[in-house]
């Protein structure tokens, strides 16, 4: 080997080594400062939580949290020091009780639903009330819209008057804030795969919709003052 040829090479796996050093180095502090976030969102919130994951993305540390006495998965954010930068907490409460609110309307038509739902262009950071109920949220921080991934089960009454009708009452419900929702109906086959996802996410990737095209059909609706609207049944 040509000695340039053999200091280049070395160069790069010196690069290589460094880089991998970084990330491990990295996730380390992540974790270092796990037991501190859980410190910090006890003082917040007053609750008891589990950080069930944590990493690091482009100078930003990541955790996913659990909240086990209301059922619900969070983010949060430090900076390297471990001071908290952001967390989730009472966007994905309001999330969960949007969820409930579509799942008792779906049943009614004997309709099962998965969802999660996004509060747009607000910010409720400076909230410390868990127990705050969806009414006192909506009045308070007065998101913009709501937008609202969703994954239905395949039944004959799963039609746009069915949807409306949901539509309706989730805008009434939410102090008549503009809804939106991207909806995917899946058959048997594919049902349960897609609403573990969404359950574990939050939301069903486009390499998950290509992987079950074939049993999947999508609507995208949204209900504001002029009424309930549909952008195509794909």
């Amino acid at each position: 080997m040509k000695p340039f040829l053999k200091r280049t090479k070395i160069f790069q796996c010196l690069v290589i080594l460094f880089l991998l050093l970084n990330v491990v180095g990295c996730s380390l502090v992540a974790l270092d400062n796990k037991d501190e976030l859980v410190v910090q969102l006890k003082e917040k919130y007053g609750i008891d939580v589990e950080v069930t994951h944590a990493s690091h993305n482009n100078g930003k540390y990541t955790y996913r949290v659990e909240y086990p006495e209301k059922d619900v998965i969070f983010g949060a954010s430090t900076d390297k020091e471990g001071s908290m930068v952001s967390d989730s907490l009472i966007p994905e409460l309001m999330s969960n009780k949007v969820e409930e609110l579509l799942k008792a309307e779906f049943e009614k038509s004997g309709i099962v639903v998965e969802s999660h739902t996004y509060m747009m262009k607000t910010s409720s950071a400076e909230e410390t009330n868990v127990d705050i109920t969806l009414e006192e949220y909506m009045n308070s921080y007065q998101p913009e819209y709501l937008s609202s991934k969703m994954v239905v089960k395949e039944h004959p009454n799963v039609t746009l008057e069915t949807i409306e009708s949901v539509y309706r009452v989730i805008y009434d419900e939410i102090n008549e804030t503009n809804f939106q929702a991207h909806i995917i109906i899946a058959n048997d086959e594919s049902y349960d795969t897609l609403a573990e996802a969404m359950n574990l996410r939050g939301d069903i990737n486009q390499g998950e919709e290509l992987d079950h095209e074939d049993n999947i059909r999508k609507i995208k609706a949204y209900i504001d003052p002029e009424g309930f609207h549909t952008l195509g049944d794909e």
